[in-house]
């Protein structure tokens, strides 16, 4: 199945019209992969997969990018604009959300993905690209279910609202945890998502790997480990008890 895909540079005018069959389904027990995808023209793709037990929600198909991360202005359906850090695999070219689950939870409704990347054209303009995606009744959920992440989380709305750095105005960290990196790896950097629950004295709880890469890199492992020793506090340091909120951060691997 195939479908279109809008790439503009911002001085133009957007215009999309787009095939809105469903999703397309793989499953590889070979590659350990479960994947739900939508191919467009060009090389673009979006994809849902649970691979060797880690689920990623990637964008395909964009302007290449050196760095480890890419900022992309993006909203889905009605959602206001917001500006989020994407990280870079092997591919320059692929873009993986921070947040898989949430997104492809939303996705399956079916709606418009708009995505901004700044100065990524020839001549350092803006690309803007704009994907219908098709409502999804069943692919997507069994991605999610490969890999143990739940069809329905409560969690979402909290996620959705946290600001870039992962924490609620009121909070910041009294002692951010710090992942070491995996014995016995050979990747030259790594990168895991973690989010969790508060606890009234500013320890971590209830934590989950929402993404991680290398999937088989032990990245997840090694930044829920560090949660241990995490510790957040109120911004109003008259205020000793910390509320119960959801918070996330991202921890880079690099191979010394």
């Amino acid at each position: 199945m195939k479908a279109l895909a809008t790439v503009v540079a911002l001085v133009a005018t957007t215009a999309a019209a787009q095939d809105t069959a469903d999703w397309d389904f793989v499953v590889d027990p070979e590659q350990d992969l479960t994947a739900a995808i939508v191919a467009y023209e060009g090389g673009l793709g979006v994809f849902a997969r649970c691979k060797d037990g880690a689920f990623h929600l990637m964008v395909t198909g964009l302007a290449p990018e050196d760095d480890v991360t890419r900022q992309i202005h993006v909203r889905f359906g009605d959602e206001d604009w917001g500006e989020e850090g994407w990280f870079v695999g092997e591919d320059p070219a692929t873009a993986f959300s921070y947040t898989p689950a949430l997104y492809a939870r939303s996705f399956r409704e079916g709606g418009t993905l708009d995505m901004v990347v700044r100065e990524a054209g020839p001549n350092g303009e803006n690309l803007r690209y704009v994907f219908e995606v098709p409502q999804s009744a069943s692919a997507v959920n069994q991605t999610l279910e490969a890999c143990g992440k739940p069809v329905d989380d409560p969690r979402d709305v909290f996620l959705a609202d946290l600001p870039e750095s992962g924490l609620p105005a009121n909070l910041e960290w009294a002692r951010q945890p710090r992942g070491l990196y995996p014995s016995g790896r050979t990747y030259e950097r790594g990168v895991a998502v973690v989010s969790c629950l508060t606890g009234p004295g500013g320890g971590l709880r209830e934590c989950v790997v929402e993404t991680e890469w290398p999937a088989d890199g032990g990245f997840g492992e090694a930044a829920l480990r560090a949660t241990r020793n995490g510790r957040l506090r109120n911004v109003d340091r008259s205020v000793p008890e910390v509320p119960t909120v959801i918070v996330s951060w991202t921890t880079n691997f690099r191979m010394e």
